[in-house]
């Protein structure tokens, strides 16, 4: 019988973030799948912005964008000649990745398996199966066989199912699957095409009889998604081949093109469903496990992603310093309705990509063209598509915070934090996503002139409590103009210089107010004086202690 602190079931996009944010926290985890290795299939293709700056913060970005495709969006043509973009581009100045990384599942998979491999020394339990699962008062058993069929009992204090949309976990538990099918069924196939796209970018091509999707990613290799309206009545189990989605290509799309080379073909009827809870006692769902929907946007496997940001930092200070449960409990209030608006607008957006009706096509084609052509839309849809937008601003904790510190105009508790770029201690060129590579808190205190000295007695007796109560889990800055004298700065604390005056201008943060950002780039809360009392107070709130 193994011992851990947390057991992952699933070696997905989801299951290996999660596995290297703990392997980052110090936490002791054991990570399982049933599969022999990582997925062999593309699967997922696109990596959000927001997806993105969190492999920024976690310090493997250059991996993901040494491999991937940088494409500008998607671009949506209609049989009656409206032509739609959706330009990522938009974002260009709120974040450092304007653009949507095409980058297959598979590859995702192994980036991330080499990390955990590389960095922490850490393997992946292939071709483990999870049998059983029983709560305890201490935590979770696990019965496991292993690629000898050997039964194993794992238990741990946490368990995270990251074992996707048919989760052996949620089968196990009884766990609700709410929501229902699209009754829309959609073949998909990575093959050749000939003529090849022009464009890096995602192409629909939408009649009354159907849709077909172009998503071009590696090795000449494209894949194409067909929703026949003429094949609707397929069979679940009737297997994709060539000559049915060459016949649906030809059926649908004005313009000809010809496929081979097939490395992947698959069907699958769209859903939106979700778990009505992410935890249930020391149980906890992410990803697909929690929460599936169709493919358009390709928002699924940021989404899970996500969620294994914002929880691992949650489990680590649980785990190391016996932080109550309240915390952990955010987790479900921060991401559950975030993907229940992913799962209503992908809803809504297959449901009109999928309109029969001529006269009903003709006039979204019409308000769609006129929507769209306003260029405050296109940066509402780029930060839409690009995962930007979301927050946790409108969460009971945040809200409660908010009122509590007297926020003036700095960020709200739950804001998504730029990569602000300053000069700090040591290296003249440096960045907030740099910094919070760290995984800790990053207190940001912004002294006034004549009062560097007495900030940073009270930032470092802050400091000592927070380090006694907390462990290590916050790093503290004083925050200077170029104006302010850096010498006045005892040797050991370390300074910010906002050179550019990116804090203040994207923070908010001005002369006597502080910032404390989470391990995972959001704001905790902005406080327009430097009161470290007050401080103290707002940290146990937001905190849950």
């Amino acid at each position: 019988m193994a011992q851990k602190d947390v057991l992952i079931i699933g070696a997905g996009p989801v299951g290996l973030t999660m596995a290297n944010q703990l392997a980052r926290y110090g936490v002791d985890f054991e990570i399982i799948d049933q599969k022999a290795g990582c997925s062999l299939y593309s699967k997922a293709l696109g990596v959000h912005a927001r997806t993105l700056e969190m492999f920024d913060m976690m310090g493997m970005v250059d991996k993901f964008l040494d491999r991937g495709l940088k494409g500008t969006g998607l671009e949506i043509n209609f049989s009656d000649g409206l032509r739609l973009e959706v330009d990522v581009s938009h974002i260009d100045g709120q974040t450092s990745y304007p653009y949507l990384l095409i980058l297959p599942q598979s590859e995702t998979e192994k980036i991330l398996e080499e990390n955990l491999k590389e960095k922490f020394k850490h393997q992946v339990k292939w071709s483990h199966e999870l049998m059983e699962i029983r709560q305890t008062s201490d935590g979770v058993e696990a019965v496991v066989n292993d690629s000898d069929g050997t039964e194993n009992v794992l238990t741990a204090k946490y368990l995270i199912a990251c074992d996707g949309a048919h989760s052996r976990v949620r089968h196990l538990l009884n766990t609700p699957f709410e929501g229902s099918t699209e009754s829309v069924q959609v073949m998909l196939g990575d093959v050749k095409i000939d003529p090849p796209l022009e464009s890096k970018n995602f192409s629909v091509f939408a009649s009354p009889k159907g849709v077909i999707a172009l998503a071009p990613f590696k090795e000449d290799y494209t894949r194409v998604i067909a929703i026949d309206f003429a094949k609707q009545d397929r069979g679940k189990d009737v297997k994709v081949s060539m000559d049915d989605l060459q016949d649906s290509i030809a059926n649908i799309r004005s313009e000809e093109i010809k496929i081979s080379d097939p490395f992947w073909l698959s069907q699958f009827t769209a859903s939106h469903r979700q778990v009505p809870q992410y935890r249930y006692q020391n149980i906890f769902y992410a990803g697909d496990a929690a929460h599936i929907h169709n493919p358009l946007g390709g928002q699924g496997m940021n989404l899970g992603i996500q969620d294994a940001v914002n929880l691992s930092w949650k489990l680590a200070m649980a785990l190391k310093r016996n932080v109550l449960s309240g915390l952990l409990d955010t987790y479900y209030e921060e991401r559950h309705p975030i993907a229940a608006s992913v799962l209503r607008r992908t809803d809504f957006l297959l449901k009109m990509m999928t309109l029969k009706n001529k006269r009903l096509f003709r006039l979204r084609n019409f308000v769609a063209g006129k929507v769209t052509s306003i260029g405050k839309v296109q940066e509402k849809l780029a930060e839409n598509v690009s995962q930007l937008v979301h927050n946790y601003k409108d969460n009971k904790q945040s809200l409660e915070v908010n009122k509590a510190s007297d926020r003036a105009n700095g960020l709200k508790s739950g804001a998504r934090v730029a990569d602000a770029s300053f000069q700090t201690s040591g290296v003249p060129v440096n960045r907030m996503y740099r910094v919070l590579r760290d995984g800790k808190f990053v207190l940001l205190v912004r002294s006034k002139p004549g009062s560097i000295e007495a900030d940073v007695v009270g930032l470092l007796d802050y400091q000592r409590k927070f380090e006694e109560r907390f462990g290590e889990f916050v790093r503290p800055f004083i925050v200077t103009s170029n104006q302010l004298p850096l010498e006045q700065i005892p040797v050991g604390v370390e300074w910010i210089a906002d050179d550019k005056g990116e804090l203040a201008d994207e923070y908010g943060l001005r002369e006597g107010s502080l910032l404390l950002v989470r391990p995972d780039g959001y704001a905790s809360f902005s406080c327009p004086e430097i009161d470290f009392v007050k401080l103290e107070e707002l940290v146990l709130k937001y905190l849950c202690v």
